[in-house]
């Protein structure tokens, strides 16, 4: 539930909002991952990238390297210019996705953070083909506002009837 309460701030524009939340929340318990995401996904909205990576990093270690996390920590790297750094958690994750299933919007977040935009919508629009829950939160998830930039993924927001 808290969890929801940081990001609906989020999805409304009100990042300071968002993180204050995801702070609150970790007062409560420093080990909640959600929280640790919302505040890396609230840092990145804030433009405080180091910070969103300095957060990222060490919850990557604590939570078992969840796929979302490590997509939105890919894209951190990428808005911070270490290309190499968003590079390898991409890679990381196709080599995963050989073994287990990974849900393939959030790994076209990573693959749109290491450069693969192509790919990146190959996989937002396997996600739509298959139904992917993920996609409920297209038009609004943080994370996706560089997906949104692609007429390719506007073409599956509209056929969802979403824009």
């Amino acid at each position: 539930m808290v969890e929801c309460r940081a990001r609906i701030p989020a999805f409304l524009g009100v990042e300071a909002k968002s993180l204050e939340t995801a702070l609150q929340s970790l007062e409560i318990d420093p080990e909640f991952y959600l929280g640790r995401w919302v505040q890396l996904s609230a840092l990145n909205l804030l433009d405080r990238l180091a910070e969103a990576a300095e957060v990222g990093e060490p919850a990557l270690r604590s939570f078992g390297r969840p796929l979302w996390m490590m997509a939105a920590l890919a894209r951190t790297y990428a808005r911070l210019g270490r290309k190499a750094d968003s590079e390898a958690l991409y890679m990381e994750l196709k080599w995963r996705a050989k073994r287990e299933y990974l849900g393939p919007l959030w790994l076209g977040v990573a693959a749109l953070a290491a450069g693969e935009k192509d790919e990146a919508m190959r996989l937002a629009q396997h996600a739509h083909a298959i139904g992917d829950p993920v996609l409920i939160g297209a038009k609004y998830w943080p994370e996706l506002v560089d997906m949104r930039e692609d007429p390719r993924f506007q073409e599956i927001l509209r056929a969802k009837g979403w824009t």
